[in-house]
């Protein structure tokens, strides 16, 4: 039952009954069955009575009913934001060059001889940082909307996982393969041993490395599949806003 169309026409009866009350009181000789003194006088006060507390009732109830939904529409725009944000910082992740943020970040470290080597789990951490902000917003989504936050938030769940899996996996591989290119300057090992090491990782470097990095084209797949994992929390929280 739409309670709207209720708190219209209990509105509409007690008007009703209130000018009937009215009209007792000002033509009783209009109104003879209901005249002073009539019992049904008597009946037309207390349902007056009765009408306004109703009333009264039912307007606090929507009003309570309009803040919550106020409240929850704020929240969940507060709550898109941060996933718009959490998206993109994803998507940092895989651009094939330096921004100023990486730049300024390995020029105060002091560590530019491996901005290539660190910079995916540097832009990993920064959007561990924004996760966290998140992971904020949806423990009080869970009490708001518990029936329907976590299934929506799960694709999420998911990609971040994987992307954890593909960055720290890739470090390890770009760590192991410098490790090698100074072995090989130094004069520790050969350029067939080099060679050979080399190609032992070789093909999963490659991998990585083609999903890791935006190819900037619509058909790109890691990407389209990011995007694809935040699409039920945006249905979501538009039903809420």
């Amino acid at each position: 039952m739409n309670p709207d169309r209720v708190f219209r026409w209990l509105m509409l009866v007690f008007l009703v009954v209130a000018i009937a009350g009215l009209a007792n009181d000002f033509f009783p000789k209009m109104f003879p069955a209901i005249v002073n003194g009539h019992p049904m006088s008597e009946v037309i006060a207390s349902l007056v009575t009765a009408g306004a507390a109703v009333a009264a009732a039912l307007t606090a109830y929507f009003g309570l009913t309009t803040w919550k939904k106020e409240r929850d529409a704020d929240f969940a725009k507060a709550l898109a934001a941060e996933m718009y944000r959490y998206r993109q910082s994803l998507h940092a992740i895989r651009l094939p060059f330096l921004t100023s943020t990486d730049l300024d970040f390995f020029e105060e470290k002091k560590v530019p001889d491996q901005i290539d080597r660190k910079v995916r789990l540097y832009r990993w951490r920064r959007s561990r940082e924004v996760l966290n902000d998140v992971n904020a917003l949806l423990a009080e989504a869970e009490l708001r909307w518990p029936s329907d936050i976590a299934n929506a938030f799960e694709p999420v769940k998911k990609i971040e996982r994987e992307f954890t899996n593909d960055v720290t996996r890739y470090g390890v591989l770009e760590k192991r393969h410098g490790a090698l290119c100074d072995m090989q300057r130094s004069g520790q090992i050969s350029d067939e041993q080099w060679n050979k090491e080399f190609d032992k990782d070789a093909g999963e470097r490659l991998e990585l490395e083609g999903k890791l990095n935006d190819s900037f084209n619509d058909d790109d797949a890691f990407r389209n599949r990011i995007d694809a994992a935040f699409v039920p929390m945006k249905a979501l929280l538009r039903t809420k806003i």
